[in-house]
């Protein structure tokens, strides 16, 4: 995996990698990964499979990282998604990023000044809650001007929720601050009050 074209394949939403980029080097017309010199870059492929908010790390790296996370299909059409250097200890990387379903991104480490030596890659993908209105239901219509009680079930799969907003458009509704923990399906609701005559979409 010095090479792009040889990247090798991260796969699932949580991924640890121990790998090392000795004997690494960097491809002609590679550009200077989180805008620092290096020379020694190795890169992996992964493609989410949900979207989400995604972390990646060098934590227990034993060199100076650099961290770059892009899009594209050779080191001269590349789009940069998230880059680092410094954020962790003893010199290694963080980065995050919201991911799109389907999407390819491409992570490569390098070293600081073309340092080098064992990698320890981590990639963690913090899928978003699952929510959905039950009721009212789709083209409900009452007369207006109405209290109306929203409900909708919530479910996160890998984190616990917090709270649940309900939106029409950009006005807030309401807000179900009950906490629940990961994995545990459960319905929250808040009362529109006093909504007016008219066509409205929910969120």
């Amino acid at each position: 995996n010095d090479n792009l074209a040889n990247a090798y394949t991260l796969r699932g939403a949580l991924a640890i990698v121990a790998a090392t980029n000795v004997r690494a080097s960097k491809e002609p017309g590679e550009l200077d990964h989180a805008d620092k010199p290096g020379g020694s870059s190795v890169w992996w492929k992964w493609t989410a499979s949900d979207p989400g908010r995604v972390t990646v790390s060098t934590a227990g790296s034993a060199f100076d990282t650099l961290l770059a996370i892009y899009t594209g299909d050779s080191v001269s059409n590349l789009t940069l998604v998230a880059k680092n250097d410094d954020d962790g200890q003893n010199s290694t990387s963080r980065a995050t990023f919201d991911a799109e379903q389907g999407v390819t991104y491409l992570i490569v480490v390098d070293g600081f000044g073309g340092s080098a030596g064992p990698i320890g890659l981590q990639l963690d993908l913090n899928q978003l809650p699952d929510v959905s209105i039950d009721s009212p239901s789709n083209g409900f219509a009452t007369n207006g001007p109405a209290n109306i009680t929203i409900r909708a079930r919530a479910l996160d799969i890998d984190g616990g929720i917090a709270r649940v907003d309900f939106y029409q458009g950009a006005t807030l509704i309401g807000t179900d601050p009950t906490v629940i923990a990961k994995g545990v399906i459960r319905t929250y609701s808040a009362t529109w009050t006093n909504a007016a005559p008219g066509d409205y979409t929910l969120t």
